[in-house]
């Protein structure tokens, strides 16, 4: 979609998205697991969630396919007074075949930018990642959303939601619809948003 770089200035001074924070109250001491304190931010944006759990000690990962997007990132990572990391990878979900495993996964109004088919190989790369005990939060849209006639986005039911979740235990699963503004305007969402805990056991 245009009008990218406009959303980012639009939304350059705004907080981490409520959705992340919450999710940080089910995140438990995590420095014993595979990923450690590694967490993933899909579909980053300007690069807000990626920078405020840098701030948090995090190592983390931060995709985006728009160049504009990355730069952004890269230029507002925190300086050298934290014990987190930031970096950031300018690639499209379709075009991803792995990522760094780990505890805590972002995905903030990303998700169903992902073309439909390409979107089920792209799940299971981030399930792959996706470490026991670690946790995920993320945005998805539901069929009666206003774009949901573009054919080049990924829309979902929320019973479709829960069974993407089929190896975690969904902690919560919040469903809106109604106008609301977006990056083009006023329009009518539904969205789908979860937390969840991945409940596969420790080998």
């Amino acid at each position: 979609m245009a009008g990218w770089t406009d959303y980012y200035e639009r939304h350059a001074s705004r907080e981490p998205s409520r959705l992340l924070t919450r999710a940080m109250a089910h995140v438990a001491h995590m420095a014993d697991t595979p990923g450690g304190q590694v967490a993933l931010d899909l579909g980053c944006g300007n690069g807000h969630e990626a920078r405020w759990l840098q701030q948090k000690a995090w190592h983390v990962h931060a995709f985006d396919r728009e160049r504009a997007a990355i730069e952004r990132v890269q230029a507002g990572a925190t300086a050298a007074d934290t014990h987190g990391t930031l970096t950031a990878h300018a690639t499209s979900f379709e075009a991803l075949r792995q990522l760094p495993a780990a505890s805590l996964i972002h995905a903030g109004l990303s998700l169903p930018f992902c073309a439909p088919a390409a979107f089920p190989g792209f799940w299971q790369v981030v399930l792959a990642a996706w470490q026991p005990g670690g946790i995920f939060a993320g945005h998805f849209f539901g069929p009666q959303d206003a774009w949901a006639v573009d054919p080049g986005m990924t829309f979902h039911s929320a019973e479709a939601v829960r069974q993407l979740f089929s190896c975690g235990d969904v902690l919560e699963l919040n469903e809106f619809e109604g106008m609301a503004p977006s990056m083009g305007g006023p329009k009518y969402w539904h969205r789908i948003e979860v937390i969840a805990r991945n409940a596969t056991a420790r080998g």
